[in-house]
């Protein structure tokens, strides 16, 4: 049953510029592995992940999913997914930070471009998203059935061929502003946040090390001065 899943995703992982973390051989996509950008999967080949059956609501569909929480590197902060694996699939989002697969760019963006948020709510391949909560529980039970049976269709599937409106009628734009021109992945971006309190030299939780964010609780790493 995760044969379409795994092909899916293996299509995905071979378009040009796609950062999905490859799914670990015997493992199902979705129930067994999240589906996750190299970034947020982070750099450490033996990264322990925690699995929690039904704990989490989607934040898209409203659903029930399985969720994964990790910490991607010893410096790195601890990584949740936030929406279920059959939207992450449709959408072609990554599961955690919701950038788009194949171009490093938020959705909204790349659905600017391509046109898939035109003509009111719309979902992949430009086919019109339910409204009310019982048709948005039918659709995404039906998305989860079929990734269940291997026979979910991802975001480049539905919208082959569809024209004006396709992902490849705005190649060139979204090459340009894609995030993917460098072979080596970001994972600063999984570093701390930096702590607004230091900043203004106010932070009264760096004495008892309870501060969670960036250099209080030791991370003095700063990518962010690498660009000024």
């Amino acid at each position: 049953s995760s044969g379409g899943a795994a092909a899916t995703a293996a299509a995905a992982a071979a378009r040009p510029g796609a950062q999905l973390a490859q799914t670990p051989d015997g493992l199902t996509l979705g129930e067994d592995f999240p589906y996750v950008c190299e970034v947020c999967l982070g750099p450490n080949p033996y990264v322990r992940m925690l699995k929690m059956p039904n704990s989490r609501e989607c934040k898209i569909s409203g659903r029930p999913y399985t969720a994964f929480r990790w910490k991607p590197g010893s410096e790195a902060r601890y990584k949740e997914t936030i929406v279920a694996a059959e939207v992450a699939i449709a959408k072609n989002v990554c599961q955690v930070c919701l950038m788009d697969m194949e171009y490093n760019l938020p959705v909204a963006v790349r659905d600017q471009l391509t046109g898939a948020g035109k003509g009111g709510e719309r979902g992949v391949g430009g086919v019109q998203m339910p409204g009310s909560d019982v048709n948005k529980e039918f659709y995404w039970e039906n998305q989860r059935q079929s990734l269940a049976a291997g026979t979910l269709q991802g975001y480049q599937e539905l919208n082959a061929g569809g024209g004006a409106a396709s992902v490849g009628a705005n190649f060139e734009k979204l090459a340009a502003l894609s995030r993917n021109n460098s072979h080596t992945p970001y994972y600063d971006r999984n570093l701390p946040k930096l702590c607004s309190f230091w900043a203004r030299q106010t932070c009264n939780r760096v004495a008892n090390g309870s501060c969670p964010y960036r250099p209080c609780c030791g991370v003095f790493r700063f990518p962010e001065l690498a660009s000024t």
